[in-house]
């Protein structure tokens, strides 16, 4: 398994699906940065219509996947995590990259773009809220959930807001199962951050091309929060899904992944 040396207490896991010609040289660089209890695993929806013209890098968080597990008391921030993948660039040698997130793994990508924009192609957010002290209670109260029940019934109890109704059941319980498979330590610690996060302030500050995806029936981010982010942010553009979940990038990834090559194709 690949992983780069951030710091004493990171092994940073991750997967670079490469497929451009070999004997070219110059292919951008797009990083998919998942969301809370998840992976770069669970990105792999995109990697085929993506692979063999940009290099996709699909990293797990600091405790998240395949990741060292946290240090005890260690306190997540949105600047830490963003340093963490400035780093993980640094040693992949690339100076410059796309960025997609969805869900929480938004906020990460938003602190980047504002951090290191000259690090920064373009910046892409998948149902990624801006406020997460406004989330739905049921995640304000993750950390009490984990601990009586468990990641994976975490997890699988609120997948209606992650997927809505008409999601494929059996990829529903494949993909709950691997979020099951984060340490309960790490989630907790990370919900413990959660409600100290309001990104307000810096979205007028975002100077990268931006693409917002809003779905219209997304249990976790309001789609008047995706239109907020895209007004704030200048220049930004945004796409509503008719039907779309939270997870829209996979349940309607028919839709979203052309149109995020257009937007690629457009800068």
């Amino acid at each position: 398994m690949p992983t780069a040396r951030i710091d004493d207490t990171l092994e940073m896991h991750y997967e670079l699906d490469d497929f451009t010609p070999p004997w070219e040289d110059g292919a951008e660089a797009i990083l998919l940065h998942h969301g809370a209890g998840k992976s770069g695993k669970l990105w792999y929806f995109w990697v085929p219509g993506l692979a063999t013209d940009y290099r996709v890098i699909r990293p797990d968080a600091r405790g998240f996947g395949h990741s060292s597990p946290i240090p005890e008391g260690y306190r997540y921030s949105l600047s830490g995590l963003a340093n963490d993948l400035r780093l993980l660039l640094d040693s992949l040698g690339i100076e410059k990259t796309h960025l997609v997130g969805e869900t929480v793994g938004g906020p990460i990508c938003l602190q980047f773009a504002y951090e290191y924009p000259d690090r920064t192609h373009s910046l892409t957010l998948c149902g990624a809220p801006y406020r997460l002290d406004r989330l739905p209670e049921h995640f304000l109260h993750s950390a009490e959930i984990i601990h009586e029940q468990g990641v994976e019934a975490w997890a699988t109890g609120n997948g209606d807001r992650r997927f809505g109704d008409k999601a494929d059941p059996a990829m529903m319980r494949w993909y709950h199962h691997e979020m099951g498979k984060t340490s309960a330590r790490t989630l907790v610690a990370l919900f413990d951050y959660v409600p100290t996060v309001d990104l307000t302030d810096i979205l007028p500050l975002i100077r990268v091309p931006t693409l917002v995806f809003a779905g219209l029936e997304s249990g976790i981010t309001p789609p008047d929060d995706s239109r907020f982010i895209a007004a704030q942010i200048p220049g930004a553009q945004i796409v509503e899904i008719e039907g779309a979940p939270t997870q829209l990038h996979i349940t309607h990834q028919g839709v979203a992944l052309p149109k995020f090559r257009e937007f690629l194709a457009s800068l």
